[in-house]
């Protein structure tokens, strides 16, 4: 199995912070962000797929292809078109299901076990939070994704999509019917909600030691927690 890192963004919500280098190498905690994610995948994997884009130079000299062992692949995407495009370039190195992460992320790594643990075809991790309108919200039945909606104003659920994903390879398929979304992006949730719709049954992990770290308010939160 091979993992997946998307970390293509420029970081517009993360002020002066982002100036001058992606927001995942942003150092949190004397590393940057997506070193730590990374560091979540050593020993577990054997391989990652990074997605850069902005200033992606920065990363591809730091990290080079390799990372105490594990062995790292670029794929640029050129236009910011979303996290369905962005998934969608790494298609010919994916032959089975796949984990997901999202490079702006600070997780407990445990996690990762138990996404490989599920024996659903898809997972996603999900959190309770306390302002799940600013997120994207996860709606259940019997212990199984039914919804995924994007910043609603009156969310059903305090479940907030995580951001770090065991995703089956007909992904693919779906992202090619993925329409724009109203924020003219191809959205990887609408691309998810394409296989819920069509029988697929996508679990969920909990996690709490989490941080979305794509804001300076969060980011700045984030860089006084050790996972």
């Amino acid at each position: 199995m091979k993992a997946v890192v998307l970390a293509a963004g420029k970081g517009n919500r993360m002020g002066i912070l982002s100036k001058d280098m992606p927001k995942v190498m942003i150092k949190l905690r004397g590393k940057p962000v997506l070193e730590w994610v990374l560091q979540s995948l050593v020993g577990r994997f054997s391989e990652v797929i990074i997605v850069v884009g902005y200033k992606k130079e920065v990363v591809m000299d730091y990290f080079k292809n390799d990372f105490k062992g594990l062995k790292i692949h670029y794929v640029v995407q050129d236009e910011q078109l979303g996290t369905a495009h962005a998934v969608g370039l790494v298609e010919g190195f994916i032959s089975d299901r796949f984990l997901l992460v999202y490079g702006d992320l600070y997780y407990n790594p445990v996690v990762i076990n138990e996404l490989l643990s599920n024996p659903c075809a898809g997972v996603m991790t999900v959190k309770k939070v306390s302002n799940p309108e600013d997120y994207g919200v996860v709606e259940l039945r019997n212990s199984r994704v039914l919804r995924i909606l994007e910043k609603v104003s009156n969310p059903p659920s305090n479940l907030v999509n995580a951001g770090i994903y065991l995703l089956p390879v007909e992904v693919f398929h779906a992202i090619k019917l993925t329409r724009l979304s109203s924020r003219g992006e191809y959205e990887l949730t609408d691309s998810i909600q394409l296989l819920i719709n069509d029988g697929w049954r996508f679990g969920v992990v909990g996690i709490d030691d989490w941080f979305d770290v794509g804001t300076e308010n969060r980011f700045m939160q984030a860089s006084e927690l050790s996972f």
